[in-house]
């Protein structure tokens, strides 16, 4: 993978979180395990100052001090939540409407609920709880999709919370028991220190996938290289290189010199992929002329642009 698509990921998460990049709809999905209240957190904390915040409520808890306007969803219809949003909002102002759970509005509502409350000057951040139970009495079919792969279809950023990876298999599968259970959850869950998943669909339809490390207390965010691309060894990997010495008469690895020079190489495509303004602007043909390149101004089939 290119130097400059990392660098492009490494930014794209700072950036949907302080609203420098329009994203009508960014879902948060999180469990039991980990919370969404410290991404929330984070969220608020880079979003401009300006902003109008309008906060659904439909659970029991506090809503962020950075709200300027509360709306208790619990008792009110569809409608009247839409009525509400729309003489909080302010013509002039980025407007942030964040919906604390989407689990209480029926599945089959959920896009005609959701579709208002979108527009060109607002962005839609809401929250799903996975691990939450659904009503068997009100599914539909089986090759109905579920409520996660809806929201998931219809959002235009995906932000999927984990705890942080442990390396003990069995303390894992211990947790997943509790998990299950309904047993609280161990010291290691809801820690200010988690991952984030992100899959981000451009206006091009493209998706880009990258995970995060976030630190609220230090309100850091560090974008985690994947290890096939981090560990760059050649064909094969550093032991595997050393079991190969002596079996072959010609050389199958790649020595740190050789890396070096490949890395200095441009490939074609990569100039269409460096980073703008608003992200990668893909579909441009890019054609420098050569000393030797016989050109026809004159000849309207002549221009490669």
């Amino acid at each position: 993978m290119s130097i400059a698509l990392h660098q492009q990921k490494s930014v794209i998460l700072p950036r949907l979180l302080g609203l420098r990049d329009h994203s009508p709809f960014i879902l948060i999905l999180d469990t039991i395990a980990q919370s969404s209240r410290y991404l929330e957190a984070e969220l608020f904390h880079k979003i401009p100052k300006d902003a109008n915040v309008i906060f659904l409520s439909y659970e029991i808890r506090r809503a962020h001090e950075r709200a300027n306007k509360v709306i208790n969803c619990r008792d009110m219809s569809a409608s009247a939540i839409h009525s509400a949003v729309k003489a909080a909002q302010k013509p002039q102002s980025k407007n942030v409407v964040f919906i604390d759970s989407l689990a209480y509005i029926e599945p089959e509502e959920l896009t005609s609920f959701l579709v208002p409350l979108i527009g060109p000057n607002s962005s839609l951040i809401a929250t799903y709880h996975t691990d939450i139970p659904s009503n068997p009495l009100k599914q539909k079919g089986s090759f109905y999709p579920s409520t996660v792969t809806l929201l998931s279809y219809f959002a235009t950023a995906v932000l999927q919370v984990v705890p942080l990876p442990k390396e003990d298999v069995h303390e894992e599968e211990d947790r997943a028991a509790q998990v299950e259970q309904f047993v609280l959850p161990t010291k290691s869950c809801n820690k200010p220190v988690f991952q984030v998943h992100l899959s981000h669909r451009r206006k091009s339809g493209r998706s880009i996938d990258a995970t995060y490390i976030v630190d609220y207390n230090m309100h850091e965010i560090r974008y985690v290289v994947p290890k096939k691309e981090n560990e760059d060894t050649g064909i094969y990997g550093a032991e595997d290189q050393a079991l190969l010495k002596g079996l072959t008469t010609f050389n199958l690895t790649t020595t740190d010199k050789q890396k070096a020079e490949r890395e200095k190489v441009d490939l074609p495509f990569l100039q269409a992929q460096e980073v703008g303004q608003g992200g990668a602007q893909g579909g441009a043909i890019i054609y420098e002329f050569e000393k030797d390149d016989d050109y026809d101004e004159e000849d309207p089939y002549e221009d490669p642009f």
